[in-house]
């Protein structure tokens, strides 16, 4: 598999060698993969419905990376990948992405720089879940690890969010702790829910609900 397509004949080998990425500039390195996670979620049973979806605007991907010394790093998309039609919201075939960077300043040291998915021409929905479902992998896309000949992957990863653990336990009658959370990773490559327990925007029957919102 390359980009999240059967890799099957001579010539889409020799397409996946023709279009992989040319190496970063000398001393730098992207030191870990990078992460990219929607939450998409449908259940009639407790009103959730959050549409994921990569508008032209593109979803940020935060790049981790260390250069020996100041760098001007060079602009970059990668090659184009099409989703599967049945990891699309009302499998619609065709929708296509690109993971891309803009020209950017790298200080020496270690540092993140800003890339981005975006939708070749449509945007992408992705496939809603039920919340007790596990996520899939909706694209895989390829960029240069480092000055030589790493090739690093990232993983466009679908999940239906984190759900508050009594999310389906009723207290006095009610369901209080409907409360859907997204995975965020620190500088430290610890694990953590986005949003303290019970912020407003993860309460699946505010009016705010949007797990999706950065914190500002």
């Amino acid at each position: 598999v390359a980009n999240g397509e059967n890799v099957d004949t001579a010539s889409d080998v020799q397409s996946v060698v023709d279009n992989l990425p040319a190496p970063l500039p000398t001393g730098v390195t992207i030191t870990a993969s990078p992460k990219a996670t929607l939450v998409s979620a449908i259940d009639a049973t407790y009103g959730v419905d959050v549409d994921a979806n990569i508008s032209s605007s593109g979803l940020l991907v935060k790049v981790p990376y260390h250069a020996d010394n100041n760098v001007t790093l060079g602009a970059f998309t990668s090659a184009s990948v099409t989703v599967d039609a049945s990891k699309t919201k009302n499998n619609n075939s065709g929708a296509s992405l690109v993971l891309q960077w803009s020209d950017v300043n790298l200080t020496q040291g270690d540092g993140y720089f800003d890339a981005k998915i975006v939708p070749v021409s449509s945007a992408y929905h992705a496939k809603q879940l039920d919340i007790n479902e596990s996520g899939y992998r909706a694209a895989t896309f390829l960029y240069p690890g480092n000055d030589s000949s790493s090739i690093g992957q990232l993983d466009l990863k679908v999940i239906p969010g984190i759900p508050d653990r009594n999310f389906n336990v009723l207290t006095n009658g009610k369901y209080e702790h409907q409360f859907v959370y997204m995975p965020v990773k620190s500088d430290t490559g610890r694990v953590w829910l986005n949003y303290n327990l019970g912020a407003e925007y993860t309460n699946v029957n505010s009016p705010d609900f949007n797990p999706h919102k950065k914190v500002t």
